[in-house]
């Protein structure tokens, strides 16, 4: 929690974020939501992206190939959670339960300890939980670091749960890595510092592990690739794995990129070759990397990124979340009526109703900003505030 701290204080998040609101969320809350629905938001370009990667991604053969990778990424969070969220059962079948007992027997020896056979059991539960819910035979499960009950809560600071398997249904070596389910995984989260990478910035913790998970399991990617002729690479994650996952991505565009012009900067990690068609299935992907015009070539139209409804983790930032505060202190301090406040927040946009009159300055200058209120994706250097409104910046906002 230290790294917490730490990262708050640099930030000057407590600074910056009040502590208190005179009137209730519950009027507030209804009030910014409307206020950002009073025109359409301009959509957004697809920086970096062709017309032809946009179009496939969107097919519904690139769609259905989607679902099935989701499975994958879901099997990752391991049979606690996949039972918990009733993905399936919390205890096996019994032909199942047999046979992970047999196979948990065989691989003990007479003389194994307690805490040995506990864990061997554990990990032979977990590769019939992958297995079932991803429709994959055991064979096909290369390698996997899983953990026990206690390492799940706590987590590794250094590695992401994942695992390696064969998917033949897509003629892909699957790479799947787990989302934010311990202690360890929620301070990645939050402790949004930036460093390079691969030429822009990223989530420096996401990197970081980004570059330990392939130190970890590339090779066993790479040997499974040399053994499987034509078969591509996917690499996939929900939430913090989804971020991971496109890092990893781009890190390995550039490392084919610097060997193929025998740059002194690659590293000696194994890397799939230059005919190996790699794919990135973020799920839930949090803002990772930035500028996009400066990903490796290519990498950007591998990497397909999906936003299931209203989910909150794609837009997840400091800067977002001061972003928040501010409008919300903003619309505690406008002197408004209440029932006309909400009568207008119940409103839809196409009714042309008129907002109270103390708001009505607040949205002309929000519409005037609208680019604005797209926040960076991770934390740049602390900045005070200048005073309450809809727009924290500073520049070119006249």
């Amino acid at each position: 929690m230290e790294a917490v701290k730490d990262f708050a204080s640099s930030m000057r998040l407590l600074e910056d974020i009040h502590p208190s609101f005179s009137r209730p969320l519950t009027l507030l809350l209804p009030i910014l939501a409307r206020a950002q629905r009073v025109e359409d938001p301009p959509k957004a370009a697809a920086a970096g992206l062709s017309a032809e990667a946009r179009q496939a991604a969107l097919s519904p053969e690139a769609l259905e190939m989607a679902g099935h990778i989701l499975r994958f990424a879901c099997a990752a969070y391991g049979h606690a959670l996949l039972a918990m969220f009733k993905l399936m059962p919390l205890r096996p079948p019994a032909a199942a339960a047999a046979q992970i007992e047999a196979t948990a027997t065989h691989q003990m020896a007479p003389d194994t300890t307690v805490g040995t056979r506990f864990s061997v059991r554990a990990e032979a539960l977990e590769r019939w939980a992958i297995s079932t819910y991803t429709g994959i035979a055991d064979a096909d499960l290369v390698s996997m670091k899983m953990a026990n009950a206690l390492a799940d809560v706590v987590g590794d600071a250094d590695c992401l749960r994942h695992f390696v398997a064969v998917n033949h249904s897509t003629s892909a070596i699957v790479l799947a890595l787990r989302g934010t389910a311990s202690v360890s995984d929620a301070i990645h989260d939050v402790v949004a510092y930036a460093e390079p990478f691969c030429g822009g910035s990223a989530h420096a913790g996401m990197a970081r592990m980004a570059r330990n998970v392939w130190a970890a399991a590339g090779p066993a990617v790479v040997e499974q690739l040399a053994s499987h002729e034509g078969y591509g690479l996917v690499i996939c994650g929900h939430s913090l794995g989804a971020g991971v996952a496109a890092l990893l991505t781009l890190y390995l565009y550039e490392e084919r990129a610097k060997r193929s012009s025998r740059s002194s900067a690659a590293t000696h990690s194994p890397i799939p070759s230059q005919a190996t068609r790699i794919r990135c299935f973020a799920f839930a992907c949090p803002p990772v990397y930035a500028p996009l015009s400066s990903a490796p070539p290519g990498s950007l139209d591998a990497v397909a990124a999906f936003v299931g409804g209203v989910d909150c983790v794609p837009t997840l930032s400091v800067a977002a979340g001061r972003l928040l505060f501010a409008q919300l202190h903003t619309l505690d301090v406008a002197p408004l009526k209440t029932f006309p406040s909400l009568r207008w927040a119940g409103s839809q946009p196409a009714s042309h109703h008129c907002p109270p009159r103390p708001l009505q300055p607040l949205l002309l200058r929000q519409q005037r900003c609208r680019p604005c209120l797209a926040p960076p994706p991770f934390a740049s250097p602390p900045r005070r505030s200048s005073g309450s409104s809809f727009c924290r910046r500073t520049t070119n906002c006249a």
